[in-house]
């Protein structure tokens, strides 16, 4: 994973840059299902247009410019770091996920997905679940 944290100009929001090698298998699986899961406060941008785009698949950012006070700002920051951190494991597990609720309403699709470009996992739901 590739990442980046660019603040703006006197603290009014940043721009969170993700990579993922195996970004566009897990997003043909899963599609958005992550971002309004985990990063709604956020506005998502695919594909960014920077100087850096090929290690990027894509944006996060938050504006701040509307908060009154530091302290505004600080609990706003203090409040999206936790899921930021996160980006990796919840990118990764959403596969999963989505497999356990395609399961549950009775979709036993198969499919697989590299972690790492040399690595490959297989999810193949067998059974019904309750």
């Amino acid at each position: 994973m590739t990442y980046s944290l660019v603040v703006r100009g006197g603290w009014t929001g940043f721009d969170a840059y993700f990579g993922f090698d195996t970004y566009d298998t897990v997003v043909k699986i899963v599609g958005d299902h992550i971002f309004p899961k985990y990063y709604k406060e956020f506005k998502l941008t695919k594909n960014p247009k920077e100087e850096n785009k090929e290690l990027y698949n894509f944006v996060l950012s938050l504006d701040c410019s509307k908060c009154t006070s530091e302290e505004e700002r600080a609990s706003l920051v203090q409040s999206v770091k936790v899921p930021l951190s996160e980006m990796r494991k919840n990118f990764l597990a959403s596969p999963f996920e989505v497999a356990i609720k395609n399961a549950k309403e009775g979709k036993f699709d198969h499919f697989s997905f590299s972690i790492k470009k040399e690595e490959k996992v297989f999810v193949i739901p067998i059974g019904r679940l309750a």
